[in-house]
């Protein structure tokens, strides 16, 4: 994914994830946009995926 193809996304939640945590995961923005937007933002709404160098934290959960 390059950075024009972000900076042209509204950017909903991004998280890492996958098995070794490196994978950086990023919803993208659909709802309210015009039928000319979505012609011109044709990765809206969907799930992007890139892999990254650092992983994520893990985190201990104690009930």
């Amino acid at each position: 994914m390059s950075k024009a193809v972000v900076d042209e996304l509204a950017a909903a939640l991004p998280v890492l994830g996958g098995p070794d945590g490196k994978t950086l995961f990023v919803t993208s923005q659909r709802c309210n946009l015009s039928s000319v937007q979505l012609a011109q933002q044709p990765l809206a709404g969907h799930l992007l995926a890139v892999r990254v160098n650092i992983p994520a934290a893990t985190v201990n959960f104690v009930p």
